[in-house]
């Protein structure tokens, strides 16, 4: 089972009003919006891309004054998809 974690050498990161992660090293730069830089966080290592995607559906729902219109299926899709893309540009492994 699949367990993403975080490239090394990569933290959080602002620049300007932007936010994202950027690599230590190279001083590069990778804008974020939230959802992403939210399921960033998440890869730990330890949890599969499933409870990534459970944690993060639980995140907004618990952020949310309106948690009774979350589609719970549809935001579990949505993290799955953020992990392949964060896979895609290399920010995890």
């Amino acid at each position: 089972m699949f367990k993403p974690i975080k490239r090394k050498g990569l933290v959080p990161a602002k620049n300007a009003e932007k936010i994202g992660v950027a690599d230590k090293e190279s001083e590069k730069f990778f804008e974020l919006n939230e959802a992403y830089i939210n399921v960033w966080l998440l890869c730990d290592g330890k949890k599969s891309e499933d409870e990534i995607a459970k944690e993060f559906c639980n995140l907004l729902i618990k952020n949310s004054a309106k948690s009774k219109k979350i589609n719970s299926n549809k935001i579990l899709l949505e993290a799955k998809e953020i992990l392949k893309r964060l896979r895609k540009f290399n920010l995890i492994e």
